[in-house]
């Protein structure tokens, strides 16, 4: 076996050589035999089903850094409306460092999160999929939302309902859409824009009558109605579509943003079966393990 070391917390990744297994017992090269996956959970976390997921995987959840020699012996960071100002240093200077070394990030929302928790102009904000505003609320009407990638692992067996608690953001222009928030509101507007969620819109000027502009990920037609502001709210009535869901690639690291509220949904009966896909598509995506020292 061959071992270099290098931790994010004193500069370093573990390499691993492990030769001559035989097949059956092959593991991935990186990861020895030992090894596991630890999930880092932070902030508001009451939502996340923390024993089903260690049920149906080898991951074990911890709430703080203790017993971690580097930040890369963690897998899974979860932040749960939680924040920026209340991470450990250490993850405010390095998150984005982790996450290019393989590391997978959950950000849900909540009234600490994105621009409500001062993500916005951070190095934690400039990874994000759905990227935080300054002009951030959480409160909106409950309107339908829309599954833009049906097939992908986090949907597996989720059934959507209308949602109403969630930050405003913006797509990041390399992320992909996975859920989308269609929220009708009164009158109609003349005009063009672009939504939440990044796509371009065209509209007649009679109330209630609108002119798509494209066809959005996933083949969802473009069905706004309303023009948006310079600071991204929504002008008069309309349509307003905005992003709720979505991941991005960073490096050899993935993040998923969800702009939910997830504690204030306790009703979704898919709820808990949405985070808990979610946290097993992150495992599985996840470059990094603790490995015995």
């Amino acid at each position: 076996m061959c071992r270099k070391e290098l931790g994010l917390l004193a500069a370093a990744v573990a390499l691993l050589c492990l030769p001559g297994l035989p097949a059956s017992a092959q593991v991935p090269a990186q990861f020895p035999r030992g090894s596991e996956r630890v999930i880092l959970s932070l902030g508001n976390d009451g939502f996340v089903p923390k024993a089903a997921i260690q049920a149906t995987t080898d991951a074990r959840f911890q709430s703080d850094l203790a017993g971690l020699r580097f930040l890369d012996e963690v897998s899974v960071i979860v932040l749960a409306d939680i924040p920026f100002a209340g991470l450990p240093a250490v993850l405010q200077s390095s998150l984005v460092k982790w996450v290019e070394l393989g590391g997978s990030l959950l950000v849900t929302g909540g009234n600490n999160s994105f621009g409500l928790g001062g993500y916005a102009e951070t190095p934690l904000g400039g990874i994000l999929p759905l990227v935080p505003r300054g002009a951030d609320r959480l409160g909106h009407g409950f309107s339908p939302t829309f599954v833009l990638q049906p097939n992908h692992p986090i949907f597996a067996g989720v059934t959507t309902t209308t949602m109403a608690n969630f930050n405003e953001t913006m797509l990041a222009g390399d992320a992909t859409l996975l859920l989308e928030y269609r929220g009708a509101s009164k009158g109609g507007v003349a005009g063009s824009g672009m939504t939440g969620s990044g796509k371009g819109f065209g509209l007649l000027g009679a109330p209630g009558i609108g002119v798509p502009g494209g066809v959005g990920q996933g083949g969802i037609p473009n069905t706004v109605i309303a023009t948006i502001n310079t600071e991204g709210g929504i002008q008069g009535g309309g349509r307003a579509i905005l992003p709720l869901v979505a991941e991005r690639r960073q490096a050899q690291g993935l993040v998923v943003a969800i702009a939910l509220d997830m504690n204030a949904a306790g009703e979704w009966q898919d709820r808990d079966r949405l985070m808990a896909n979610t946290i097993r598509y992150l495992l599985e995506q996840s470059k990094l393990r603790r490995i015995p020292r």
